[in-house]
């Protein structure tokens, strides 16, 4: 799987954040991050919406982290930056494979979704510092 834009941009932008212990506005978050301006501003408002980030208005406004990066799963990130990840289900007493080989792909698909979403919940974005 290859992030998208967002994904690494919102994972920058908490970095950025961590590394300064002040309010840090939407301009110097774009002037050392790179990333373009527009993008930042809506990604800012969802990591706002999401409780992520406190925002203050006013020329000294800007924003300041509300969760510390080790409490901040990868997977929390990736459920709005990207489509949220669900496990695929297993085929139970109902099962309406036309084969067992079919019923075989279900229960590895679900072995390997879940061991990857365990890894993305255990990563956390203070990793990527």
């Amino acid at each position: 799987m290859e992030f998208t834009k967002k994904t690494i941009y919102t994972i920058k932008a908490l970095v950025f954040l961590h590394k300064k212990e002040k309010l840090i506005s939407v301009s110097e978050i774009v002037k050392c991050t790179q990333i373009p301006k527009k993008f930042l501003e809506n990604i800012m408002l969802e990591l706002k919406k999401k409780g992520f980030v406190e925002s203050f208005q006013g020329k000294l406004g800007g924003y300041k982290l509300l969760k510390r990066l080790e409490d901040i799963a990868i997977l929390e990130i990736l459920d709005f930056t990207e489509c949220k990840v669900q496990l695929t289900p297993r085929c139970g007493d109902r099962c309406d494979c036309i084969s067992k080989v079919e019923c075989r792909f279900k229960a590895l698909n679900h072995v390997l979704l879940s061991n990857y979403l365990k890894t993305l919940q255990n990563l956390k974005v203070l990793d990527f510092t």
